[in-house]
């Protein structure tokens, strides 16, 4: 349901008569406004149960002390948002049920792909696959113990396989920006006031004059400071950026390390065909084999 969500709304983004008011009586006009209806319904179910459940406790977790990060607890993001409702703060449910949407639907999405292209990187290339299972080994000892905040902090070679996975297979492959003053390029071009701009994120990570041999998977090409600090911007940038990047990276690192403590990635004969609907994604599906690890 949410995949053809995703998939009407990328069309109507490139589709003249799909932009306009005919849109609401087309079949795939009245198809979106039916499955937002139902998302919308989920999101506000989650809402309304996260509601009563605050008025029945009075839980303190926002003073609880999280031993693994040494900070105290912070309540959750919706918890915030009905507690910022309710001091009458202005934000209506409509408000907070957008907040919501984003996180629930737009999250888990994003994530997902990255961790199947990330996955499907380290199947392909085995001598990356190694120094990660190395970096493992020297974190972890070789035990099976649960992971902590800090074992991810110190995962800093996956998190260079990570970036590179998002060079080469951007999850967002552009984004857009409106210009509130004249924007003057380098090039001597102008950019107008009261402009929409599309910064296309693809073609810049496969420029080879920034990144040389562009379709090479090469995590070490992050050893070296990039050479602007806006060249690469998987999660966006400025006060409009990803607000969950640090989180995505953590969740991803979770999940790449405990594979690589299990299995061995290894390469399949079906390849990747990538395509762009709002979140890149493979026509082929993402194909990888898995051998289990005898130790790590």
């Amino acid at each position: 349901m949410f995949p053809r969500l995703l998939e009407i709304i990328a069309h109507r983004n490139f589709d003249v008569i799909q932009r306009s008011f005919i849109f609401d009586f087309l079949p795939e006009g009245r198809r979106h406004n039916k499955l937002i209806k139902y998302l919308h319904s989920v999101t506000e179910s989650v809402m309304k149960e996260r509601k009563a459940k605050l008025q029945e406790t009075n839980e303190e977790n926002g003073e609880e002390i999280n031993e693994d990060i040494g900070i105290r607890k912070k309540k959750a993001f919706l918890d915030l948002l009905l507690e910022y409702n309710k001091e009458g703060a202005g934000m209506t449910d409509a408000e907070i049920r957008d907040e919501v949407d984003t996180f629930m639907f737009e999250g888990y999405d994003t994530t997902s792909s990255t961790l199947s292209f990330c996955l499907y990187c380290l199947s392909q290339n085995q001598d990356v696959q190694d120094k990660a299972i190395e970096e493992l080994n020297q974190i972890y000892g070789g035990s099976d113990r649960e992971s902590t905040y800090q074992d991810f902090q110190e995962m800093k070679y996956l998190e260079k396989v990570i970036k590179e996975t998002l060079r080469l297979y951007p999850t967002v492959q552009f984004i857009a920006r409106y210009t509130n003053q004249d924007l003057d390029l380098k090039s001597g071009y102008t950019v107008p006031k009261n402009t929409s701009v599309m910064i296309l994120i693809e073609p810049m990570n496969h420029d080879p004059e920034f990144y040389p041999n562009p379709y090479k998977f090469d995590p070490e090409r992050f050893d070296t400071k990039s050479s602007h600090p806006y060249l690469f911007v998987p999660f966006s940038a400025g006060p409009r950026n990803c607000i969950g990047q640090k989180y995505a990276m953590l969740e991803i690192k979770c999940v790449v390390s405990l594979v690589l403590r299990k299995f061995r990635l290894l390469p399949s004969e079906i390849p990747i065909t990538s395509w762009f609907n709002i979140v890149l994604k493979s026509k082929t599906g993402i194909n990888v084999r898995f051998e289990p690890r005898t130790e790590l």
